[in-house]
């Protein structure tokens, strides 16, 4: 993690994605379309770690520890899960960074659809220093806050438009506690899922009714050899 991003290409199978989907009685939200200066499309849920279906446990459960392992520190253990969907051709995110609430380590996993993932130098002007597309299957870590050192910060990083609609499911730490509704991402219930009952996040048990997705566990937990580093070149619009 010395870039502050590893790429693990096509490291589950498919099989592995499904197990990891969000729970079907979890509502979607929509992204806010703008916040600040960054503009986004798409639609996200969240739950607490501890309530997400098993399979997402397992496999946060064995990245946290080869990561912890490998850099020989205790990384904050995770509290927040997010699934989020791109629509063909609109779903994007602008280069933005994850919050500094965000601590440790952020695990990005695409469960289908592809898409170009850019990591930035700077926003103003934009340089490119690694761009790649990601698959179903690939699985992105990012450096969270203070991770490896104080003060250090997420990558810049953007999210292109798919070409067919994307999924994917993100794990982290989150030092304010759970929010169901991040401050980056607040929307509103789609108007198909508005009558939909809500899964209540506050409770300290986990609700079986969210534990439907069992399969067997992820295979083994991935080797953090970061890929090679790209020569910087101007981005595709």
């Amino acid at each position: 993690m010395t870039r502050g991003w590893v790429r693990l290409a096509g490291h589950l199978d498919p099989g592995e994605c499904a197990a990891l989907a969000k729970p079907e009685t979890l509502p979607w939200s929509r992204m806010a379309p703008k916040v600040g200066a960054i503009t986004q499309h798409g639609w996200f849920a969240q739950m607490l770690f501890h309530q997400a279906p098993v399979p997402v446990q397992t496999l946060g459960a064995l990245v946290l520890t080869a990561v912890s392992a490998a850099m020989d520190q205790k990384l904050p253990d995770w509290n927040e899960v997010t699934w989020q969907r791109y629509e063909a051709g609109r779903g994007h995110i602008d280069p933005h960074r994850d919050q500094a609430r965000y601590r440790g380590l952020i695990l990005i996993v695409t469960l289908s659809g592809q898409a170009e993932f850019t990591i930035f130098e700077s926003r103003d002007p934009p340089v490119v220093v690694d761009r790649w597309t990601t698959g179903g299957g690939d699985m992105v870590l990012l450096r969270g806050a203070d991770l490896g050192a104080p003060g250090v910060r997420c990558p810049l990083h953007a999210v292109g438009p798919p070409a067919a609609d994307r999924l994917t499911v993100t794990v982290r730490h989150n030092e304010r506690g759970y929010g169901r509704q991040a401050a980056y991402q607040r929307g509103h219930l789609s108007p198909d899922q508005a009558a939909e009952p809500r899964v209540r996040h506050t409770s300290s048990e986990a609700d079986p009714s969210l534990l439907h997705h069992h399969a067997r566990p992820p295979r083994c937990a991935p080797q953090l050899e970061a890929p090679p580093a790209s020569k910087p070149r101007a981005p595709q619009r």
